[in-house]
């Protein structure tokens, strides 16, 4: 007896109790201490000769049978054995169980290849004891080793004596869901034994737990009958019914599933494997985890991880097919020029034009990041384990395990070199960046398409497209450069004694001068104080709709607001929801949506002087509190000025670089709708907007290759899809093996309630107020005095923001352009308050505090 050479099941079980998990005693009757009983050397010996074929398989196990039931156990050995269940577990009841060698291992499970006996009295020790030794040559258990390691293999078999536990619930945990996505570690329960569940005898819930969020989902079976203890009947179980009441409720409650998750999760990360435990759960709901194995059938190599932590900021919501080839050849043309611009060639790496080619992925109409092929971009870019970590930690990823490219110590060498000068010569760099593209989108703005052949038109854009993003890399180094000065920023705040002011950090970067995003308000509440402040336009505008308006504006030469709606139109009407999107209809050349904008904000009562009197005065008392701890002339009062003026450079390039992005969409966005036109004309297809349900390579047949293949079955069939993509949830992380990403739209969110939330603070202030809750955006929402709740805001959201009492989101980070806005306009804000759309209804009274990112649902 012992736990040496004791097989995979009970090395499992040992694993289990080294992490203080709760284990039913047990103790291990070895191969060795069974083999000197029942003298089997000569069976396998004899074993690994055999045939495959079933007949001689079967005799091979029945004269092994026979042999061994024909020795008796000593009683000492007996005696002893029923000595060491009394003194280890002090149960009538065990279980005796099979431990093979390669059962339960990381190759290959064995699973229900031996056998295993539940409720086994003193009386029936002893043959339990055979029935399993001899179940090492079961005929099924053979096969099962030709088909995996092509002959046999001598299994060394050892039984485990068990403490048998009388379950009410029994189930299994697999910590990442085989069948879908791996994201999800799923738990499959029912009443009763787990026999009935293993063996697929009884309909079990199902229950789905998202590692990256933490949210269930759950599919209740009804559960009409369940597997219990019935000393009667051979092998002690019978199958029983359920009353109707509780066969269709959940069998786990909401605190089980979480406690399972939590500790299968633990397991995993100890084992460095994703692992199958099985578990059961008494009358007086003690859990009793009985048995944890590698999943064989997942290959980490091989994983792909989506996740939308980030980018579903720029694509929130539902995004059309063109719009998700566009970004992805946008993205290939990035980071092409970035991995070039630090020195490395991929032609050196298999295999990196078509990682660079799937930087994202869209899934039901979702846009996710395919972040396994981030990791190896990045590996390239920003070398080592801890860069890597501080860029999840920027885009508010969780963190986790990631797979580098291999790369030679000269090429980091290399890289590390070329990235410290970008980094070091970041502002002329910078400058560049500006100077480049105002030539590159001067030709792009002026373009006269209206006088081109789509041909030409489609020319252009593929050619103004890698003239922009070939040598958009200054971006990325502005954006990395801003993450670390922010993070030593706050950690300069932290040793001064701030530990409970977090937002001290945040405040030093309010009221950054020459904000291009915020311009786009500032230039409106101008428009709206002319308006206000002149008796005739508050007449028009209060009693007229925008289309009146408008025609009332052209014949009154009495004011020039008109020309600053133009004029607002074609600087700024790139800047709106979903901006992105090729399909989002901008604000250019369209002054009425210009009008319903004023019209929304009269009722406001922000102004621009107040957002900087704001800006001003949260600006000032972080610097005076900051400025009491530092001594004036030290080197520490040095480094923080550095890099807090670091901090505030880089912070309003990265939101001048991401507005120059927006208007480079907002003049292709021009250049594909006319090639829709074109297309329409050339009956590819039925209606000009058809083309955003295409691809690039569509396009570009028709335009380029004049291919008139009519496209409207194509297009019909995906806008049924995208009919049912409205309808799913989807998670914000995918992992999976296959070739496509599986999503499930059956699944339903659990809808247990809750009323409190947490979330991560990025503007301060308390707030309580009735909720709205926004999906769609619509910037003329009357959103006074109110909380707005949603789950991923834009830079668009600006106008809505700046009406709002506060802003809720379930996504973003603290550099994110929500908490920044929200910072700006003073608004309490929280970001990161995961499933705050599901458990806040509009209507609902909620406090909110943003300084600590509590959230309370008062009714």
């Amino acid at each position: 007896m012992g736990k040496n050479h004791s097989g995979g099941k009970s090395s499992g079980l040992y694993f289990l109790k080294e992490l203080n998990y709760n284990v039913p005693e047990f103790f291990v009757l070895s191969h060795d201490f069974l083999n000197k009983i029942f003298q089997t050397d000569e069976f396998e010996k004899s074993s690994v000769s055999l045939s495959s074929d079933a007949r001689v398989l079967n005799e091979f196990y029945t004269k092994a049978q026979k042999h061994i039931e024909s020795i008796k156990i000593p009683e000492d050995v007996i005696d002893e054995i029923k000595t060491k269940c009394i003194s280890t577990f002090s149960s009538s009841l065990m279980a005796v169980r099979s431990s093979a060698k390669a059962e339960d291992s990381a190759e290959y499970s064995f699973a229900g290849q031996y056998s295993s006996f539940l409720y086994v009295s003193p009386d029936a020790l002893e043959d339990r004891i055979k029935k399993c030794f001899a179940s090492q040559w079961n005929p099924n258990a053979l096969m099962y080793m030709f088909l995996t390691y092509g002959k046999i293999i001598p299994q060394k078999m050892s039984v485990i004596i068990q403490k048998m536990i009388n379950a009410t619930v029994s189930g299994v945990v697999f910590t990442m869901d085989t069948g879908g996505n791996l994201n999800n570690l799923i738990i499959s329960a029912a009443y009763g034994a787990g026999e009935g569940i293993v063996g697929g005898k009884v309909n079990a819930d199902l229950f789905y737990f998202d590692r990256q969020s933490s949210n269930i989902y759950q599919k209740i079976a009804i559960k009409n009958t369940a597997f219990i203890y019935n000393p009667k009947v051979i092998n002690n179980l019978s199958e029983a019914s359920i009353e109707i009441e509780k066969a269709n409720k959940p069998c786990l409650s909401r605190e089980q599933i979480v406690f399972l998750s939590e500790r299968a999760l633990n397991a995993e990360k100890s084992f460095h494997k994703p692992l199958d435990i099985e578990f059961s759960i008494d009358a007086e709901g003690q859990v009793y985890f009985l048995q944890a194995r590698p999943i064989t059938t997942i290959y980490q190599d091989n994983l792909k991880i989506l996740d939308n932590t980030n980018i579903s900021e720029s694509y929130p919501g539902i995004t059309l097919p063109l719009s998700i080839s566009f970004a992805k050849n946008n993205y290939y043309h990035v980071f092409k020029g970035t991995v070039n611009a630090v020195g490395v060639n991929i032609n050196n790496f298999p295999n990196m034009e078509d990682v660079l080619s799937n930087l994202i992925a869209g899934v039901a109409g979702r846009v996710y990041y395919r972040l396994d092929n981030w990791y190896k971009t990045l590996s390239l870019v920003i070398p080592g384990k801890k860069s890597m970590q501080n860029w999840e930690t920027s885009l508010g990823l969780k963190q986790g395990s990631f797979q580098p490219i291999k790369v030679s110590s000269i090429q980091k060498v290399k890289s590390k070199i070329r990235l410290a000068k970008l980094v070091l010569y970041h502002n002329k760099w910078s400058k560049k960046f500006f100077y480049s593209f105002s030539k590159d989108y001067n030709k792009l703005s002026s373009y006269n398409y209206r006088e081109k052949k789509p041909k030409e038109v489609f020319t252009f854009i593929e050619d103004v497209s890698a003239s922009l993003f070939d040598n958009w890399y200054p971006t990325l180094i502005n954006d990395l450069i801003a993450f670390r000065s922010y993070g030593k920023l706050k950690k300069i705040i932290k040793s001064l004694g701030f530990e409970d002011d977090e937002n001290i950090a945040n405040d030093l970067l309010c009221g950054i001068s020459d904000v291009e995003s915020e311009k786009p308000l500032l230039t409106l509440l101008e428009m709206v104080d002319k308006v206000k402040n002149n008796s005739h336009l508050s007449e028009v505008f209060n009693t007229n709709d925008s289309l009146s308006i408008y025609s009332k504006l052209k014949t009154n030469a009495d004011n020039n607001l008109l020309e600053d709606i133009y004029k607002y139109s074609e600087q700024y009407g790139d800047r709106t929801t979903s901006e992105l999107k090729l399909e989002t209809a901008s604000f250019r050349n369209n002054p009425e949506k210009v009008i319903e904008l004023i019209k929304s904000h009269l009722n406001s009562r922000i102004s621009k002087e107040e957002i900087k009197q704001n800006q001003q005065k949260i600006r000032q008392r972080a610097e005076m509190l900051t400025n009491k701890k530092l001594n004036r002339y030290s080197l520490q009062k040095l480094y923080y000025n550095y890099i807090l003026k670091l901090a505030r450079n880089t912070i309003r390039n990265r939101e001048n670089m991401r507005f120059c992005r927006t208007r480079a969409y907002g003049s292709v966005k021009e250049l594909y709708a006319y090639i829709g036109v074109e297309m329409q004309k050339a009956g590819v297809i039925l209606q000009k907007v058809d083309i955003y349900y295409l691809d690039i390579e569509h396009v570009k047949n028709f335009c380029l290759h004049n291919d008139t293949s009519n496209l409207e079955s194509l297009i019909d069939n995906r806008k049924k899809e995208y009919d049912i993509y409205e309808k799913i949830t989807l998670p914000d992380r995918i992992i999976y093996q296959a070739e496509h990403p599986p999503y499930n739209e059956e699944i339903v969110i659990d809808s247990t309630l809750e009323n409190e939330l947490k979330g991560i603070a990025v503007s301060k202030g308390t707030v309580l107020a009735k909720a709205i809750v926004v999906d769609e955006p619509d910037l003329t929402l009357n959103v006074h005095d109110s909380i707005l709740v949603t789950k991923i805001t834009d830079p668009g959201w600006i106008f809505l923001m700046s009406k709002a009492a506060g802003l809720i989101s379930e996504k973003g980070s603290l550099l994110s352009h929500t908490a920044i806005v929200g910072r700006e306009l003073g608004i309490p804000t929280i970001v990161g308050a995961e499933k705050a759309t599901t458990l806040i209804h509009t209507g609902d009274v909620v406090f909110m505090d943003g300084s600590t990112g509590y959230i309370r649902i008062e009714k």
